[in-house]
């Protein structure tokens, strides 16, 4: 009669044991993956990287600082080619994680928007063949729409008011990374843009609008009458007829915090 009782007990005990050793084994991988970049021995510390990074009980600011050291490996190998699949396979295994969503989207806002179509795939960075494209404004979407995903588990998180405000500033300043008059427009975040063909890589930013790196001279958006386009809060995130009003709420939500 005690077998049972005591097989239950074992189970509940390796159970509660599980998660610990996971953490263990997660703390232990980073650690090697650690010693190999400081070695240069990027591609052994990525391989460990992207191991980890899918483990189910990998979260929060760790998985996030994981995340960031994967591509760092990416990109001292000069492997861009294996950016994307990187970051989304993170994502993917993590859906709601709103630290590690962030992230991801900061990425996006920062990593070389050009590569190249090569047999109907695209490849970030430099490559020999294919068609020469620019990925600037699906990256912006992109980058965008894993700030929304991440905002509804920010909602509903355990955080200090002060961590949530910090959220809603940094989605707000790289909804608002456009020149002024583009803010009049709304964004889909329901679908991802087609990649621009360019023969250079370079994005329409840098070249069509103001000359590399520079502002074009639209100047500030005006009305029919000439007079300033002041954008109006919006009552709810879905209620938002262009980015300026989707920017108002986001501040609106800073302050709230």
């Amino acid at each position: 009669m005690k077998t049972p009782f005591l097989l239950s007990l074992c189970w509940l005990i390796l159970a509660a044991m599980v998660p610990a050793l996971s953490a263990a084994t997660i703390a232990e991988r980073r650690d090697q993956a650690e010693k190999a970049m400081a070695n240069g021995n990027w591609n052994d510390a990525l391989k460990i990287y992207r191991e980890i990074l899918i483990l189910p009980e990998h979260a929060g600011e760790p998985l996030a600082d994981d995340l960031n050291k994967a591509v760092s490996c990416v990109q001292q190998l000069n492997k861009l080619e294996q950016w994307d699949a990187v970051v989304e396979e993170t994502v993917k295994a993590h859906p709601q994680d709103w630290k590690l969503l962030r992230a991801a989207a900061a990425l996006y806002s920062q990593t070389q928007p050009w590569g190249t179509i090569i047999s109907g795939e695209f490849q970030r960075g430099q490559h020999q063949g294919g068609k020469r494209v620019s990925s600037e404004d699906r990256d912006r979407v992109r980058s965008l729409q894993l700030f929304e995903q991440a905002m509804k588990s920010v909602e509903a998180a355990d955080e200090k008011p002060e961590m949530k405000a910090v959220f809603f500033q940094q989605f707000a300043n790289s909804l608002s990374s456009r020149e002024g008059w583009e803010l009049q427009a709304l964004t889909d975040l329901t679908k991802l843009p087609d990649y621009e063909e360019n023969q250079y890589g370079y994005s329409r930013r840098g070249w069509g609008r103001g000359g590399y790196g520079m502002p074009s001279d639209r100047g500030a958006p005006v009305d029919e009458k000439g007079e300033p386009v002041y954008h109006k809060t919006s009552e709810a995130w879905a209620a938002a007829k262009s980015d300026g009003e989707s920017f108002r709420w986001l501040l609106s939500r800073v302050a709230k915090k």
